[in-house]
């Protein structure tokens, strides 16, 4: 390596993404239950519970739409463009069996994550019953009460601050954010493979610092955050959580060891309709965990 190489590496590497705290305005949030009225209301009041302790519901718009005000996902999006709102809230398997179709989000679900401008807060299905033939009851909501313990996951952390910023906002007073990242670990051995067929290249150098380089840049963004978070006198603690691992495995580790309130995920790819990386994976495996997907 000559040295306007070294010198250019070096200045690269004090290159870091700084983190800014922006809060995000939420003024409309609409929920959308396939139950009927009384029944997307009540699930609008619990979704009011669980985020209740993170900011003030008072100064939000919220509407309702409830099952037997859309039959078609066109009749649903024009509705949802009319709202206009910041959020959308509403649970799997819209208009479709849950116990049926368990590892499905449903077609509304699928498309709402793609055309709708909003991020969307999934929540697992409401379980309806009946107490009797004629008035419908719903059961107590079968996911946590709040959001004290939020964890935003994600590629490439360094880069996603919508990611963080979401996350702040979900975060309960008292609680915990975790910023995950996790290297794919099959991806680094693959590379190292490579490297190592390369006579050009130290190989043992390589497998050291590409490692150290590839989990010390979304740590350090981490950092930003923690250090924003203090300055802005927010009231939960920023808890990183970087690794080497196998992402889905891993990300399910952590929901299930840390109990886990909400995670929150991209879903959008620019190049593709479909979710991005790991949203589609996670949100099937993850399906008793509340999901904020942006």
């Amino acid at each position: 390596m000559t040295q306007i190489d070294q010198f250019e590496s070096i200045f690269r590497a004090a290159s870091k993404s700084v983190f800014e705290y922006e809060d995000w305005d939420l003024r409309k949030i609409t929920v959308v239950c396939d139950g009927d009225k009384n029944a997307a209301n009540a699930f609008c009041e619990d979704i009011k519970q669980f985020v209740s302790h993170a900011f003030d519901l008072k100064s939000i718009q919220w509407t309702v739409i409830a099952g037997s005000e859309f039959t078609t996902v066109d009749s649903l999006i024009k509705l949802i463009e009319k709202e206009s709102p910041c959020l959308i809230c509403s649970h799997r398997n819209l208009h479709i069996p849950s116990t049926e179709y368990p590892f499905s989000l449903g077609v509304y679900i699928d498309v709402l994550t793609q055309a709708a401008d909003a991020p969307v807060l999934l929540l697992p299905h409401p379980q309806i019953k009946h107490a009797d033939s004629e008035t419908p009851d719903v059961e107590t909501k079968n996911w946590h009460s709040d959001t004290k313990r939020v964890m935003a996951i994600t590629d490439h952390l360094d880069d996603d601050l919508s990611i963080v910023k979401a996350a702040i906002k979900m975060t309960a007073n008292s609680g915990t954010l975790y910023l995950t990242h996790i290297e794919d670990e099959r991806a680094y051995h693959r590379y190292m493979k490579i490297i190592d067929k390369v006579p050009e290249i130290n190989s043992d150098v390589a497998h050291e610092r590409v490692l150290e380089r590839l989990l010390l840049e979304p740590m350090n963004f981490i950092e930003s955050c923690r250090s924003e978070v203090a300055a802005q006198n927010l009231p939960f603690s920023v808890e990183p959580i970087v690794q080497l691992g196998h992402g889905l495995a891993e990300y399910k580790k952590i929901v299930t060891e840390r109990d886990v309130d909400l995670v929150v995920m991209h879903t959008k790819d620019n190049d593709q309709l479909a979710m991005h990386g790991l949203a589609y994976p996670l949100t099937i495996e993850l399906r008793d965990t509340p999901l904020l997907l942006i």
